[in-house]
């Protein structure tokens, strides 16, 4: 468990298990109708801010079942469904560091980061964390000029 200094706001705390977490979120699942966008807000000689949104739009295996039991086998996507809510347990997926850096909070989705040592798990680029969160919002400065030489 985690038991280094205060975690920053957003950041998910001790929990009791990684099976625990993956439990909880094991319903939500990600869909080929995920939304990405991005915009340069800010733009100089020096550097650029780059604003990108992963909209994951998840579903939730429960909510089709019950869809596919009114409309049969090919339902419509849940938004159109009258009486039907979104998932209230959010979409769980790992980051890479450098994700975990730039990850931001979005209206409708914490973009929890788990640092627990019980839930990352060790790949080639460092430690990969849960996320909890349905829609991604990023945030990557570019500085230029951009070289292709390594430092």
């Amino acid at each position: 468990m985690y038991d280094g200094p205060s975690l920053p706001p957003g950041v998910i705390g001790p929990i009791r298990s990684a099976a625990d977490l993956a439990t909880q979120h094991s319903d939500v699942y990600p869909t080929a109708q995920a939304d990405i966008e991005f915009s340069f807000p800010v733009v100089s000689s020096q550097e650029e801010e780059l604003r990108m949104v992963f909209d994951f739009q998840p579903r939730s295996m429960q909510m089709l079942t019950t869809i596919q039991s009114k409309f049969g086998f090919d339902p419509p996507p849940i938004a159109s469904v009258p009486n039907m809510a979104t998932p209230e347990v959010k979409l769980l997926m790992f980051a890479l560091p450098h994700h975990q850096e730039r990850v931001r909070p979005a209206i409708g989705s914490s973009n929890s980061i788990c640092y627990d040592v019980d839930c990352c798990t060790r790949t080639m680029h460092g430690f990969a964390c849960p996320v909890v969160g349905s829609t991604w919002w990023l945030v990557e400065h570019l500085h230029h000029p951009i070289s292709f030489n390594a430092p």
